[in-house]
């Protein structure tokens, strides 16, 4: 299907005909057909379009892999993301990622890839979980979780400054 025709068979079937269409079938960038609906579930930002990218960072702030997450979540990201790292880095003792790759699959596959995991659990934790989430190693890694969103807000804002230039020199 060409570009127009992808953009006018929506609209028309939307328009004309009243017909709801389904998620996985709008298209929400003309130039970049692949961009997503990204919804973050956090406060002040509803949503946003674009592709999640996963970094995997080293201890002094390197970025030593990422991957594109195209129409993939985070909890089906993690074991490929943590395996394809560690063929590449094979000393990797620990991991911290945020609840988003939270999953009891992942939490006991990735203690098998990894000494220390740590990935907060989404919701209200089950009776085993205290015990686990108060190990004082596990504790002293999720201390040091916050300097990785900050390395992500950085690379966020260095991305709208490549961007800016971009445009402003077209």
């Amino acid at each position: 299907m060409n570009p127009a025709e992808r953009q006018i068979d929506p609209v028309t079937r939307r328009g004309l005909q009243g017909e709801t269409i389904p998620h996985h079938e709008k298209v929400f960038s003309i130039f970049e057909p692949h961009t997503e609906w990204i919804s973050q579930g956090k406060a002040g930002v509803p949503v946003e379009l674009g592709l999640r990218v996963c970094n995997v960072e080293d201890q002094h702030r390197f970025i030593r892999h990422h991957e594109v997450m195209e129409k993939t979540t985070d909890t089906a990201m993690a074991q490929p993301l943590v395996k394809a790292t560690k063929a590449r880095f094979p000393d990797i003792t620990s991991i911290s990622m945020d609840k988003g790759f939270h999953s009891p699959e992942n939490q006991k596959e990735l203690a098998q890839e990894i000494h220390c995991v740590v990935i907060p659990q989404k919701g209200r934790l089950s009776e085993a979980d205290p015990a686990r989430e108060s190990d004082p190693e596990l504790v002293d890694r999720r201390r040091a979780h916050p300097a990785v969103e900050s390395a992500i807000n950085a690379l966020e804002a260095v991305w709208e400054l490549l961007i800016n230039r971009r445009a402003n020199n077209h």
